[in-house]
């Protein structure tokens, strides 16, 4: 169980960098877009 639970971990993260990812391609359309993600970090 606590390997499917990691497993479960993973999944996430990659979907986190999936929409971080999605997220940095539609910025990169929209200058102030991506200046207020940079911002925000």
């Amino acid at each position: 169980m606590k390997n499917n639970s990691a497993k479960m971990k993973n999944v996430a993260k990659q979907l986190d960098d999936i929409h971080k990812a999605k997220l940095f391609n539609l910025s990169k359309k929209d200058v102030e877009v991506k200046d207020l993600f940079i911002d925000d970090e």
